[in-house]
């Protein structure tokens, strides 16, 4: 009798086991979908960009931040001739910087500490007293993904893509060293605009915001931006690789 009892138990404590390990790993897989999907979601905005930016990078430590603390890895390959290869391991080497046509970067993200489910396997499994169980390293959560920067990144924007560019280029920037600063050309009376800080060598003095002007109000501004109107984006980088100037000209179409 006493030995069904113990036999009922140990059946009940197994099954348990057995359904939390599932219901652990199943969020474990779940969570590796969502890193993998949020660094994927990153790399396409480089590949389009063909930069790798700091609010880029910003965006991505804010998506992953309620899943716990990650290990961010980021490799840069760029080929400099037929079997000849430079690679670049540091941040502040490829952050911010310019991405050529051919470059392989690679993102991953990985836990820093275990999950729920590498605790619970190592608790259940290893206290089962199978030989081997104890010592094996479970997985934890991570992702990578590896891009190619085209040839074709994209250079014509339209105007409330431009728009909206400014106040992300300029959000902050009059804090940084280095800032960039947003030129605008449109095709009415040749109006051109200079915003950004003081600090950029292309500013005399700080304009880090559209729309503010009545030269810019919509409908009868010289220097207005129209929303659907094409735009074809040049970028200027200081010594280091950082964007200077981001020049967009005002392309004119035909009907």
């Amino acid at each position: 009798m006493a030995g069904r009892a113990a036999a009922f138990i140990l059946g009940i404590y197994l099954v348990s086991c057995m359904l939390i390990l599932s219901f652990s790993y199943f969020r474990h897989i779940e969570h590796c979908l969502y890193i993998e999907g949020e660094i994927r979601e990153i790399m396409d905005k480089v590949v389009c960009s063909g930069s790798f930016t700091e609010k880029l990078y910003d965006e991505m430590l804010e998506k992953l931040d309620p899943m716990g603390i990650f290990t961010i890895g980021i490799v840069l390959e760029r080929q400099l001739g037929p079997g000849v290869c430079d690679t670049y391991w540091h941040r502040e080497d490829i952050i911010g910087k310019e991405l050529r046509a051919g470059d392989l970067v690679t993102l991953s993200a990985g836990a820093s500490e275990e999950g729920a489910f590498s605790r619970l396997a190592a608790a259940v499994l290893g206290g089962t007293g199978l030989a081997g169980l104890g010592d094996v390293k479970w997985p934890r959560e991570r992702a990578s993904c590896r891009i190619c920067i085209p040839d074709t990144v994209k250079k014509l924007f339209y105007g409330y893509e431009v728009i909206a560019a400014i106040a992300d280029e300029l959000e902050g920037s009059q804090f940084l060293a280095e800032p960039p600063a947003v030129h605008v050309v449109t095709a009415f009376g040749d109006s051109e605009r200079y915003y950004g800080s003081v600090a950029n060598p292309y500013l005399e003095s700080d304009n880090l915001y559209y729309g503010d002007d009545p030269e810019e109000a919509y409908g009868t501004g010289i220097s207005r931006i129209h929303d659907y109107a094409l735009f074809l984006r040049e970028i200027e980088y200081y010594p280091d690789g950082a964007p200077m100037l981001i020049r967009f000209i005002m392309q004119m179409t035909q009907e």
